[in-house]
């Protein structure tokens, strides 16, 4: 009888080992995901802040041609802002995308490790 609590225990052990090294497993690989986006977010946010700073220098140069009444200048400009204004546009909703995604995922990361489940209503697993 006690030969077979014994082997009983030690399953038990395993079982849980090997529940508590695929946790963190998960939950490391969710980290790793998550720095990735972190990483996408802040080579978005760089891209924008280099386009504003283009969109800045091209109104400059817009300004001093429209003074000088360069009229092919003034066109060729304002069509350069308006198409880095465009790329800048995209990446905003770009953005945005990759912080819903951050959130999400944090946020059901969060979850799981206060102990809450991370199934929806409906049943299924929510993404992480």
């Amino acid at each position: 009888m006690k030969h077979l609590l014994s082997q009983s225990f030690l399953i038990i052990i395993v079982i849980l080992g090997t529940m508590v090294t695929s946790y963190i497993i998960y939950v490391k690989s969710q980290a790793k995901k998550l720095r990735k986006i972190e990483k996408n977010i802040e080579t978005v946010e760089n891209s924008i802040a280099r386009l504003e700073e283009a969109v800045k220098a091209k109104t400059e140069e817009l300004k001093l041609a429209t003074e000088q009444k360069e009229v092919s200048t003034i066109t060729e400009l304002s069509q350069e802002i308006y198409g880095i204004q465009t790329e800048i546009d995209a990446l905003f909703e770009n953005l945005l995308e990759l912080e819903k995604q951050y959130e999400t995922r944090m946020g059901n990361l969060e979850r799981l490790l206060r102990g809450r489940p991370i199934i929806s209503t409906r049943q299924e697993l929510l993404p992480l």
